[in-house]
């Protein structure tokens, strides 16, 4: 039975999901790299960088090229990087508007509950 769009948009934000995927597409952005150069980036391991760099390959997100003995990783699909990039400013503009509603926050409430000694 075929996915509904819906459902394959719910996937591709599952593999988003995870920070260590994330990190690795950052990472990717400034071009390709090995297994080995982002496994020391990314201070992990080199199964654990293989693993999602596998998922991130099989949503057809990352691509592989071989030179020599070295397979070096690239970004296939760079529109990934609109959705983060939307992803962080919604982040940021939610960071500012607790800073704000807690800068706006009357120094009376914080006190609240407290008694004072005369």
């Amino acid at each position: 039975m075929p996915n509904t769009l819906r459902e394959l948009k719910a996937e591709l934000f599952k593999v988003l999901a995870n920070p260590v995927r994330v990190r690795l597409l950052d990472e990717l952005r400034s071009g390709p790299a090995t297994v080995g150069d982002l496994q020391r980036r990314l201070g992990i391991d080199s199964s654990n960088a293989s693993q999602h760099l596998a998922i991130l390959r099989a949503r057809l997100l990352v691509t592989t090229r071989r030179d020599g003995n070295s397979i070096w990783y690239s970004v296939e699909e760079p529109r990934v990087y609109e959705i983060l990039d939307a992803a962080r400013a919604i982040l940021e503009n939610q960071l500012a508007q607790g800073q704000r509603l807690l800068s706006e926050r009357p120094e009376t409430t914080m006190n609240a509950g407290r008694t004072r000694k005369k």
